[in-house]
């Protein structure tokens, strides 16, 4: 003889990962009185994960985009993305990337960087100066994917912008007069007509 256990309703690890049931074996079970053997024995039913969920961003707040200034140098730390997955094992190791114009891909650059936090393994995104931003001033704009590495991949996208603010690195030149010496001539009204030349000098 030998007893099954069946599954009454669904599973879900994240809401439970194992349950306890306490099992009884009793003989001659028609006949209580009659019984010789009456033993209880402890199974711990353990559920394991399936990757049914997707990674979540943690720290993107659109009110609030990053910034970095157009004179940063290559490899400059601009911002670093979490994203969390509770999903366990290879269903919550995560991997970023970045999408868009090629024209912004080739300003920026994310690296998935792993780090261990009480002993948990966590997935970070940072986000680098890949060449000079010089002149690209303002929004730009990009998005970031976030995939786990699950037997059927799950992933989850989202728009991102680093704002390129100015650096003044440029002195005000004059457009007119051009020369670095100059004159020019005009009437004065007084009691007769005459002519006052004036000489304007500038510095470069």
């Amino acid at each position: 003889m030998q007893g099954e256990i069946y599954i009454a309703k669904k599973l879900d690890r994240e809401t439970r990962s194992s349950y306890t049931l306490y099992v009884r074996a009793t003989d001659n079970p028609f006949n209580p009185v009659d019984q010789r053997t009456n033993q209880t024995k402890t199974i711990i039913i353990r559920v394991n994960d399936v990757n049914d969920n997707d990674p979540m961003f943690t720290n993107i707040d659109t009110n609030s985009w990053p910034t970095a200034l157009e004179n940063e140098s290559p490899n400059k730390l601009i911002f670093t993305i979490t994203a969390d997955d509770v999903d366990v094992g290879e269903n919550s190791e995560l991997e970023y990337k970045l999408s868009g114009s090629s024209d912004v891909l080739a300003l920026f650059s994310i690296t998935t960087v792993s780090r261990s936090i009480g002993g948990v393994p966590k997935y970070f995104g940072e986000i680098r100066v890949a060449s000079s931003l010089n002149g690209k001033t303002g929004q730009q704009w990009f998005n970031v994917t976030v995939t786990d590495k699950g037997a059927s991949p799950r992933s989850t996208e989202t728009k991102f912008a680093i704002i390129v603010e100015d650096v003044n690195t440029y002195k005000p030149v004059f457009v007119k007069p051009s020369r670095t010496n100059a004159s020019i001539s005009t009437l004065e009204v007084c009691h007769k007509t005459c002519t006052q030349s004036f000489e304007l000098y500038r510095k470069v």
